[in-house]
């Protein structure tokens, strides 16, 4: 592996690392705030990369996951799921303005443990999400 290579490695690793929150702080020591919001941008950005037309650089992950953390953090404590989608979608949607990326957004969130619903960008509809969101959760 050359250098450059290790080097974009150890950082991906690093980063890893911090999202986990391992090396940083323990755990059981972060504000719930931080923790859902944390746990809902992972979920997204998990999401989203799975569904997305395009491989996300390395040097983009640290970044795309920052944001989704600080928009989705802001509208934690009192906002709706909607509140909540709306961020994150608006993350998103600035993020490809500069990315060679496309992917979908998301149409569902379940409050209780973070799980998003992903639709495709032209087929985004809420309450479309919302109800297959919970047939979800009956299942």
């Amino acid at each position: 592996m050359c250098g450059i290579a290790k080097i974009q490695r150890a950082r991906t690793d690093a980063v890893h690392r911090a999202l986990k929150g391992e090396g940083l702080f323990e755990v059981n020591d972060m504000p719930d705030v931080d923790r859902t919001a944390r746990t809902i941008a992972e979920n997204v950005y998990a999401a989203y990369s799975r569904q997305a037309e395009g491989t996300i650089p390395p040097q983009s992950e640290q970044t795309l996951m920052v944001r989704l953390v600080e928009a989705i953090r802001e509208e934690v404590p009192g906002g709706k799921p909607r509140d909540i989608l709306d961020a994150a979608n608006t993350v998103l949607d600035v993020w490809e303005q500069n990315a060679q990326i496309r992917g979908p957004r998301i149409s569902a969130l379940d409050r209780a443990d973070g799980s998003v619903a992903m639709a495709s960008v032209g087929s985004f509809s809420y309450e479309a999400g919302l109800r297959d969101a919970k047939n979800r959760l009956k299942s």
